[in-house]
């Protein structure tokens, strides 16, 4: 935990255009298409799909070398701004609409098998073993987001194979739109009215899904990991902004500009 030593790397292509069409509308779009390889451990990750969070092996930390825990592989951002060319008095001018969109890939994972190494390290939950050539996504849904028939429990005392965060979560999709209303009342002092709407098409955007697929052995099973049945299933959603955002969301504010 208090080793500085790390290793990361990040390639991307990254596009970015933004027009002012005109004095009354601004558009502007992004997009990323990286790759981020590391074994520096992020807690907890970006909606928590980091399943551990030290280093499995000190001893080779090349075992832990994979996707970083926010390697978002394909990022959209694209927003619009447009003022209403409406003229005549207070009360019809100041009128602005905006909107947000927003998409990505899926975050990547690993599984989880407990403790079944028997490494007694509180920050670590090490992984199973990966059955080569199964495919891991077979029949997809969110009650079964990855096949865990892929993937056997490792031997009481061992590391499995299976490589780190080399699984990848649901995507993400929000649109965001605003109505924003300035009235000045003099030179000095405006009152800006705002209205929003945060995943405006209440779009479900899920969460990983469970990720321990064993559970470690004791005593009591002779030393073997049992199967978790919830394993691979979804059971929560998430926003752009963090879990509090899963949801459509409106809001009205007032604000005085001075």
């Amino acid at each position: 935990m208090t080793d500085t030593t790390s290793s990361s790397n990040y390639n991307a292509l990254q596009v970015s255009v933004e027009h002012k069409l005109s004095a009354n509308f601004v558009m502007q779009f992004s997009y990323t298409w990286s790759h981020c390889l590391d074994y520096a451990y992020t807690y907890a990750g970006l909606g928590f799909n980091n399943q551990s969070s030290a280093t499995t092996n000190p001893y080779n930390f090349n075992a832990d070398y994979g996707n970083c825990s926010y390697d978002l592989r394909q990022n959209i951002n694209a927003s619009v701004v447009y003022m209403l060319p409406f003229r005549g008095n207070r009360w019809v001018e100041g009128w602005q609409l905006s909107g947000i969109q927003t998409w990505h890939t899926g975050v990547p994972f690993a599984l989880s098998e407990g403790d079944q190494a028997d490494l007694g390290n509180s920050f670590d939950t090490e992984r199973p073993n990966e059955i080569a050539g199964c495919n891991v996504y077979a029949n997809q849904t969110v009650n079964q987001w990855y096949n865990p028939a892929c993937f056997v429990a490792s031997e009481y005392g061992t590391l499995g194979n299976e490589g780190r965060n080399n699984l990848i979560g649901p995507g993400l999709v929000e649109t965001d739109f605003a109505v924003m209303k300035t009235t000045r009342i003099n030179e000095r002092f405006s009152v800006q009215f705002r209205a929003e709407l945060f995943n405006i098409f209440n779009h479900p955007n899920f969460a990983v899904p469970n990720l321990t697929v064993f559970n470690a052995g004791s005593f009591t099973t002779g030393f073997a990991a049992t199967p978790n049945s919830t394993a691979g299933q979804i059971t929560s959603l998430i926003g752009s902004g963090g879990i509090a955002d899963v949801a459509r969301q409106t809001q009205f504010s007032l604000k005085l500009i001075f």
